[in-house]
């Protein structure tokens, strides 16, 4: 295969998506849905039981394998101007006390933004839907499959970060200017 970044490039389609209104874009490739859209416009089981989406957060879902970029709006915090972290966890799905736990990829990328107080995480979880011999998504991380799905996710993940645009320096300050004023009401 070729190089990733070249691969994800050539072999999705990507669109221009706005954030927070239109104070920022992103190009991100069109299996990452709304998740806004996804819980509006479908009676889809699979959404039903998630938390709605804060109004500091975008979140999108890759329509073919549930990989999940969460974009957050978050208070500011003396540090690094940016750093990007990746790690594994083991999680509980949807909040339920008696399921078995996911195996999920992440990548985390914090950019702060010191002239308006705010920090921007940028967050891709990537589940491990390998199913068992019950035909149950219940993966580890070890397949093969789930490997190259990370691999992908993180190759994309990574031209998005390079498809990051802010806006008109006016519209950033209103949003957060606003942002702001909410959190002190």
């Amino acid at each position: 295969m070729q190089n990733l970044p070249e691969f994800v490039r050539s072999n999705y389609q990507w669109s221009l998506r706005d954030l927070f209104g239109g104070a920022l874009f992103i190009k991100l490739p069109l299996e990452f849905a709304d998740i806004r859209y996804i819980l509006q416009k479908t009676n889809n089981p699979t959404y039903s039981s998630h938390v709605p989406v804060s109004d500091n957060q975008e979140v999108f879902s890759n329509v073919n394998n549930d990989a999940q970029l969460i974009i957050e709006l978050l208070e500011y915090h003396e540090g690094t101007e940016a750093f990007i972290l990746k790690g594994t966890q083991k999680i509980i799905p949807n909040k339920k006390v008696n399921d078995t736990r996911d195996f999920v990829s992440i990548i985390m990328l914090l950019i702060r933004l010191k002239q308006f107080k705010t920090d921007l995480l940028i967050t891709l979880n990537i589940p491990d839907k390998t199913l068992n011999q019950e035909g149950v998504a219940q993966g580890d991380g070890s397949s093969e499959a789930f490997t190259q799905n990370v691999a992908i996710n993180e190759a994309m993940f990574q031209e998005a970060m390079n498809q990051i645009y802010f806006t008109d320096m006016e519209t950033l300050e209103n949003l957060f200017n606003t942002e702001m004023e909410m959190e002190m009401n």
